[in-house]
């Protein structure tokens, strides 16, 4: 998946091209390593995933590149995705140690949080940017962190990591639904997405500088976001609760979305 950014960043390639790359990358990986979603919480469709593995490795093929889009989309300001991935790690290892009660060694993907502090740090001083390749490598990262979670059957809880990793996902198919709207390709890039209009709201309407703009933009999104998942992981155990959440978070998105639009 880095490969596959590395190539857009270097050769612009096609956002179809990219596309089926990925596909084909995630199908691979996700049926020789046995390692897809197969519990809904729902007995019908666990029954079905149990019965027909190919469904199993699809839709999970499908939520890898669901996320990977949504944190190429959300890549936008300083700071945006890497504090993202660092409290979607902050959460989901406070979900497990703390909530669950699981004791389990510190892994790769807790001991990436220093390592991202000081990337995060980098990027607010534009000394690097991430790029389809870095945005790819960290969805991977967080996406297999929380696969690898829920084909543990005592701790499989598919609805609270929903909430924990609902923003890019939300942007993925709001976005493809605005331009659809608006009769534009919905794989073609844009700057109208949430945190672009957040940004520009701050730098026009309340006169801070750009570069603060596009850091407050990322940080203001993310405290939301923390906050939102902090408050679900409290429900774990009521799936049709973080349900309904994952439809609040929806509907408050774009309540502020519409308004930053109409303020633009």
């Amino acid at each position: 998946i880095l490969f596959i950014g590395l190539m857009s960043d270097l050769k612009n390639l096609s956002a179809v091209f990219r596309l089926i790359l990925i596909s084909l990358v995630s199908i691979i990986y996700l049926s020789q390593t046995n390692i897809y979603i197969l519990d809904f919480n729902f007995e019908t469709i666990n029954d079905l995933l149990d019965s027909n593995i190919f469904i199993a490795i699809l839709f999970t093929t499908i939520c890898l590149i669901i996320l990977i889009n949504g944190y190429n989309f959300i890549d936008g300001v300083h700071g945006l995705v890497i504090l993202h991935t660092i409290f979607s790690i902050v959460l989901f290892y406070y979900f497990i140690f703390f909530i669950l009660d699981q004791k389990i060694a510190l892994d790769t993907f807790l001991i990436l949080i220093p390592i991202l502090i000081i990337l995060l740090i980098q990027n607010i001083r534009k000394n690097l940017f991430l790029g389809d390749s870095g945005s790819y490598l960290l969805a991977s990262i967080v996406g297999l962190m929380i696969i690898n979670q829920t084909i543990i059957k005592d701790y499989s809880f598919p609805y609270v990591y929903a909430c924990i990793l609902i923003y890019p996902a939300f942007e993925v198919f709001f976005s493809i639904i605005r331009k659809l709207y608006f009769k534009k390709n919905p794989l073609n890039p844009d700057r109208r997405h949430l945190h672009q209009l957040l940004k520009n709201y701050l730098e026009n309407k309340k006169k801070i500088n750009s570069d603060l703009a596009s850091i407050f933009s990322g940080l203001i999104i993310n405290i939301f976001v923390f906050i939102f998942g902090l408050i679900s992981i409290q429900f774990y155990n009521f799936k049709y609760i973080l349900i309904c959440n994952i439809f609040i978070f929806g509907f408050i998105f774009k309540i502020f979305y519409f308004w930053l639009f109409k303020k633009n």
